[in-house]
């Protein structure tokens, strides 16, 4: 996530917000998967009048990621500007699974709804714990007997990952190359 220098004003902004931002019904079915899941569409009628309320609004900006010929992914930066001029934005990378404009509509959307989403913390899809990240269907969850409460435990996290090499030149990210006159 990256912000303005300050957010003394767009951060209570946010806090009442985020405080009347009801449930999001999941209104759409992806018949691929038989799942449920909120479109962009109903986010944005749920969002839109309550971040107006408080001075705040979502622009949303889109770039490719070329590796070669073809595009690989797409990032989505979702940024929500207070009227006071300080912001908020983060971003989500999607990859383009099919070189076509389905594709890349489909991966547009995608990643608009969860930049959206990942933004304000809004939860309304449902969790299949990365299943489908790793192409698994989720499994049937077995029912839990009660035991001993769990005891806490530390995890370490992973270390950052090392930046792609690579640099935008006004239309898209070019991977794996200095940037010409650098």
């Amino acid at each position: 996530m990256t912000m303005s220098e300050t957010i003394g004003a767009i951060a209570p902004a946010l806090v009442k917000a985020q405080a009347e931002i009801k449930p999001i019904v999941k209104d759409s079915t992806n018949p691929a998967f038989r799942s449920k899941y909120t479109s962009l569409d109903a986010i944005m009628e749920v969002v839109r009048p309550v971040m107006a309320k408080h001075g705040l609004f979502v622009v949303q900006s889109v770039l490719d990621t070329i590796d070669g010929e073809h595009s690989t992914s797409i990032t989505v930066e979702s940024r929500v500007i207070h009227s006071s001029g300080e912001w908020i934005a983060g971003v989500v990378q999607v990859p383009v699974m099919q070189q076509t404009s389905h594709g890349f509509g489909s991966a547009l959307s995608y990643g608009r709804r969860y930049s959206l989403s990942a933004l304000l913390s809004l939860a309304s899809d449902e969790d299949d714990d990365g299943n489908g990240a790793i192409g698994q269907q989720p499994q049937a969850r077995p029912q839990l007997k009660p035991g001993p409460p769990p005891q806490n435990t530390v995890r370490k996290l992973a270390p950052t990952p090392k930046p792609i090499p690579g640099y935008h030149n006004g239309s898209h990210f070019v991977l794996g190359e200095e940037e010409p006159n650098a």
